[in-house]
């Protein structure tokens, strides 16, 4: 048994599915490597609006700008101002000129000059006209995944949030407004910048600078294994481990939990695992408490590190039977049908412990095979 009682490192999570399916042969590890982070990143998180996946933010919506006015030849993208203090942070900015019925895209040349795209539209230049140039694309957060079932931006009235409804792109085109005002109605998830963060596109754009908070479920990265190099060296009672062939540093990450293990002293449901605490070079490494095995001097010993789930342990079983579920037996085999039984009765159970807050129950799983 392994001496993780919660949440089970990510290597441990595929051999135990690989153990479930009957196929242990290494050529098999990353299809089940791939299964279970397939159930952990796409499968399990589109289920619900799950409590532990849930995140907070808000978008910083920019005031419109209408100082000055604007001149444009009949089919050209050259735009020139008067009385203008553009900047470079207008690029793409959408812009609306006073007695043109089209909204082009703005790309900054200097405070009184820039161009516009499409070309200006219709047979009539434009001289000295008012315009109102806004900016209604926004990068979400950079973890975002999904709007909660239901929910998406939201604005304030009289301290009461209301939810600017996400929606299709048919009623988007037609309910779409040209004019600028504060009273955002609608919006739509639009693709990612140049950072491959999602952008989202508000309407009518504001006319003043408000902010929009918004809920999400957020991205799950998946999750990785090293076991590059060997280890080279760890005493019994020292929390201090030396590699060789290894790139430590590199791989170990502030952002995320990882667990070592000597591949020696168990792997799969008999795994030893310790907490890493840093990685000092590529070859050192130090561990959150001493290392209790067998010594090892001069040696080149298999080794694993790996991520943590950032799911709470009562989603793992869940996990590694649909990953078993999805491994490709046939799913009228006898032990299909129990896995498919046992993931339908967890994630009932987790939707009673996560979807509804009650975080005080307890799921008990045994292992169907």
């Amino acid at each position: 048994m392994s001496n993780i009682t919660r949440l089970t490192p990510y290597s441990e999570l595929v051999e135990k599915v690989q153990t479930l399916a009957r196929d242990n042969s290494y050529s098999s590890r990353d299809k089940f490597k791939g299964l279970i982070n397939w159930a952990y990143t796409q499968e399990i998180p589109r289920k619900e609006d799950w409590s532990p996946l849930v995140a907070s933010s808000s978008i910083s919506c920019t005031a419109r700008y209408n100082t000055g006015t604007v001149s444009v030849t009949a089919g050209d993208t050259t735009i020139t101002g008067v009385g203008t203090t553009w900047v470079t942070g207008m690029t793409n900015r959408k812009i609306r000129i006073s007695g043109n019925s089209n909204v082009y895209t703005f790309t900054y040349a200097s405070a009184t000059t820039g161009t516009i795209s499409p070309a200006l539209s219709g047979g009539s230049d434009v001289s000295g006209a008012g315009y109102v140039m806004f900016d209604d694309d926004y990068a979400l957060a950079s973890d975002f995944n999904r709007f909660l079932s239901g929910g998406s931006l939201y604005k304030y009235r009289s301290g009461r949030p209301y939810v600017v409804s996400e929606v299709s792109e048919r009623k988007w085109r037609d309910e779409y407004s040209i004019d600028v005002s504060d009273e955002t109605t609608r919006c739509r998830l639009r693709g990612f910048d140049t950072s491959m963060n999602r952008v989202v596109e508000i309407n009518p754009a504001p006319q003043t600078a408000i902010a929009l908070p918004y809920d999400y479920i957020k991205h799950l990265t998946p999750m990785t294994e090293y076991r590059t190099g060997y280890v080279t060296d760890i005493t019994n009672g020292v929390a201090t481990v030396t590699g060789s062939g290894t790139d430590w540093d590199g791989y170990i990450s502030s952002s995320y939990t990882y667990y070592f293990r000597m591949d020696k002293d168990g792997v799969g449901d008999s795994s030893v695992w310790y907490k890493v605490a840093s990685a000092g070079s590529d070859t050192a490494l130090t561990l959150s408490s001493v290392y209790t095995g067998t010594s090892v001097a001069s040696g080149s010993e298999e080794y694993t590190i790996c991520m943590i789930p950032l799911l709470p342990y009562e989603f793992q079983d869940w996990m590694i039977y649909l990953a078993a579920v999805n491994s490709g037996i046939d799913q009228n085999d006898p032990s299909a049908q129990g896995w498919i039984a046992m993931s339908q009765q967890i994630e009932k159970q987790c939707k009673t412990i996560w979807k509804n807050r009650d975080t005080d129950q307890n799921i008990d799983v045994e292992y169907y095979q």
